[in-house]
């Protein structure tokens, strides 16, 4: 990311930051949405097993905080997993050919849609979304009802409605009116993320103590650092006030307290550290296994 970075920022005419933000100690994931985003994202079922998908993961999350409904170039379709998990049991999932009244009833009801295969072509000349593809900014500033104008019918709209779309084409296929009013984001799926695919899925059907032995660390680092948080807040409003510290038996020895909490939080984040390098290393020697999977499915391709 740093070398393509830095080659946009000289063909572009741009100075190269000096302060090099994304390097490999500081992944995209953590610098987007957090230190423990990824755990978090990974226990409600969305699985990125190596850094593409972290990647990928990442820059789709922040797509959906744009003012533009998510258009997804992802011929591996990974990505539908991830929004089904992330949306939840809301989510109306549903082909472009087979869109029926899916459209109007999420609508009505304001819950998400996913329109998956979607023929670009077609759907820049579809008459019920020429008014709703240019409203991602209505949906998210109102809060009531209002009616909207498709084609010939008006159908009153719930501010809790979202719309999301996934198509197999490239992103530089994508018409020029669909592409202006859509924030697009392109999923890479590489060998070796269908490798890892293949090893996650061995080892959670096959080897299901490594499995819940991950689950179970992921939670507890989850609490770990939540709790480490609450440390470094409580300890910084602490020091905020040194007079006081000084003058008051009472606060500092409040502070020393703090102070141990923390080393202790501190030393159990380190033995869950080195407890998931362990797990991941039990997972490793099953590579063969994954390699001979690869092979299959690029046979059965």
């Amino acid at each position: 990311r740093r070398v393509h970075g830095e080659e946009w920022c000289q063909k572009n005419g741009l100075q190269i930051p000096i302060k090099r933000v994304l390097t490999s100690e500081l992944p995209l994931m953590e610098f987007l949405h957090g230190e423990h985003a990824a755990l978090e994202y990974e226990l409600r079922g969305m699985v990125c097993e190596t850094s593409s998908q972290m990647d990928n993961l990442a820059l789709l999350l922040k797509a959906f905080t744009s003012d533009s409904w998510v258009m997804i170039s992802d011929p591996s379709r990974k990505s539908l997993t991830w929004l089904e998990s992330y949306l939840g049991p809301e989510l109306v999932v549903v082909r472009h050919k087979e869109l029926k009244t899916h459209f109007e009833q999420a609508l009505t009801d304001g819950k998400p849609l996913l329109i998956t295969d979607v023929d670009v072509d077609n759907f820049a000349e579809d008459y019920r979304f020429y008014e709703i593809v240019k409203l991602r900014r209505v949906f998210m500033d109102l809060k009531d009802e209002f009616n909207l104008q498709c084609g010939s019918q008006q159908i009153e709209c719930h501010p809790g409605f979202a719309l999301y779309l996934h198509t197999l084409v490239e992103p530089n296929a994508i018409p020029a009116q669909v592409a202006a009013h859509t924030f697009i984001v392109k999923v890479n799926q590489s060998r070796v993320d269908y490798q890892a695919d293949l090893l996650y899925r061995f080892i959670k059907n096959e080897k299901t103590r490594l499995h819940d032995e991950r689950v179970s660390i992921s939670n507890d680092l989850i609490t770990c650092f939540s709790e480490k948080d609450s440390y470094n807040k409580q300890l910084l409003n602490s020091l905020q006030s040194v007079e006081e510290i000084s003058s008051s038996v009472d606060k500092a020895k409040s502070l020393v307290f703090l102070k141990k909490q923390y080393n202790e939080c501190f030393e159990t984040l380190k033995r869950l550290r080195h407890s998931n390098t362990i797990n991941n290393h039990a997972r490793n020697s099953f590579n063969q296994v994954m390699l001979r999977g690869a092979v299959l499915f690029d046979t059965l391709q």
